[in-house]
């Protein structure tokens, strides 16, 4: 009889003992006393299972030290919670400044650029442990207009973390846990926004900013606002070459302001290039919104004749869209298309169209269509009427005769706002005694007592 071979002992001894005990007594002589066997293999397991225990118990020590080394030792960045103090510290940034409410002449827009001190504080506080205290600072700096180096917006972009990371990394994965991580994420989309729009205003000044490399990856970014702000720097980026990522939003964002602001990123960066792009993108266009944005910017472009004249024809039951194509082939040298929708917008426009139809009307000095929109000012609302008023009378005052003048400034002093005065002032000096007085009066009744 032979004896199983798995498992077996590491000891040598114990298995040649083990093996002449499973041997036939004919070849092996006279077998062992059992206890001269058993005693040895348990002495042997006893060992073996010591051995085994102290490595493990070795090993889990080891591990625990290190967790614990990891978790406990001091951190390069190691976060803060906000404190009272940092939080009043930021409202004096704020309010040093910045308009206090309770105060109407306490602003004081200048006092960074002429005091190096405080501007040195308020740069200093871009890397203060407070992420609120970082942002306010950055606002301050941005609004006053105060050079904030391109390395220091990249290192606030891409570098510091939020506050209460600590208390998340001991949070339990519960409710408690899921509200920290929330309050953190607000945090640090505060933080970009901050930078970003601070990154756009700085770039738009032709000042450095934060290179495109670290920006790019926020065109990506759920928040509409971030992504806003960093397509706007990009498009102010001296020397940057629009990337897919752009044409993406140009096309396909859910944003009407971020796809504006990728197709003028285009056009900044790009030149007569981005030009023919752009237009090559309006031939297959349907988007009635970045349309009427688009044609005005494209009139200059060889070929755009022909485009507007399409979309002209094949926008007919969309009256804005169809003005506004009009308009721009009016602005590239092309008056008939205007002719041809101006009575039709004149009876039928709201809004921005009867605004778009009266300034064409004035610029054509369509005369014969003059009647027809005043007869329209009872039908809109104020503010269009107003609007449509005050086009008129530049209208009058510029190329017509007296009596219109005297009309329409009568109009004007009826439906006009304050605001209307500017238009009004450059002919207090009119040629007509009578006119000059109707100019006075009507600037006297819309600046009120």
């Amino acid at each position: 009889m032979s004896r199983p071979r798995d498992p077996h002992s590491d000891d040598v001894s114990l298995e040649q003992q083990l093996e002449r005990t499973w041997d036939d007594p004919t070849t092996t002589g006279a077998r062992r006393a059992a206890g001269e066997v058993i005693g040895p293999a348990l002495a042997t397991f006893r060992s073996q299972r010591r051995r085994r225990l102290i490595g493990a118990s070795t090993a889990c020590l080891l591990l625990l030290g290190v967790g614990w080394w990891a978790f406990a030792r001091p951190s390069e960045q190691a976060p803060r919670l906000e404190t009272a103090d940092a939080v009043a510290y930021a409202e004096e940034l704020f309010r040093r400044v910045m308009h206090d409410p309770a105060r109407a002449d306490d602003d004081d827009f200048e006092v960074l650029s002429r005091d190096a001190d405080a501007r040195q504080e308020y740069l200093a506080a871009l890397d203060h442990p407070s992420s609120h205290v970082r942002r306010t600072a950055l606002y301050v700096l941005a609004f006053t207009s105060v050079e904030v180096p391109a390395p220091t917006l990249t290192r606030l972009l891409v570098e510091h973390r939020e506050d209460l990371e600590r208390p998340l990394q001991v949070a339990s994965v519960g409710d408690a846990g899921r509200l920290i991580a929330e309050a953190i994420e607000r945090r640090r989309l505060a933080t970009l926004q901050s930078v970003l729009a601070a990154s756009a205003t700085r770039a738009a000044q032709g000042h450095a900013v934060i290179e495109a490399k670290a920006l790019e990856p926020f065109l990506q970014h759920e928040n509409e606002s971030v992504r806003l702000d960093a397509v706007r720097t990009l498009g102010y980026l001296e020397g940057y070459q629009p990337s897919a990522a752009i044409r993406r939003l140009m096309r396909d964002d859910p944003s009407f302001q971020v796809r504006v602001w990728a197709i003028r990123a285009i056009q900044n960066r790009l030149g007569e290039a981005g030009g023919r792009e752009l237009l090559a993108h309006l031939a297959t266009l349907d988007d009635p919104a970045i349309e009427k944005v688009l044609a005005p910017s494209l009139t200059k472009v060889e070929g755009f004749e022909a485009i507007a004249r399409a979309k002209f024809e094949a926008t007919t039951n969309d009256l804005d869209l169809h003005l506004a194509y009009a308009k721009a082939l009016h602005d590239a040298g092309h008056a008939d298309a205007a002719r041809t929708v101006l009575p039709r917008a004149i009876r039928e426009g709201e809004g921005d169209a009867l605004r778009v139809a009266a300034f064409l009307a004035a610029k054509m000095d369509a005369k014969e269509l003059r009647t027809s929109l005043i007869v329209q000012l009872p039908r809109v609302e104020e503010s269009v009427r107003s609007s449509v008023t005050a086009t008129v009378v530049i209208w009058d005052l510029d190329k017509g005769d007296k009596a219109r003048a005297l009309e329409s400034l009568a109009l004007i002093e009826a439906h006009g706002r304050r605001s209307d005065v500017r238009h009004l002032r450059p002919h207090l000096e009119h040629g007509d005694p009578a006119v000059r007085a109707a100019v006075v009066r009507a600037i006297n009744s819309l600046e009120g007592p």
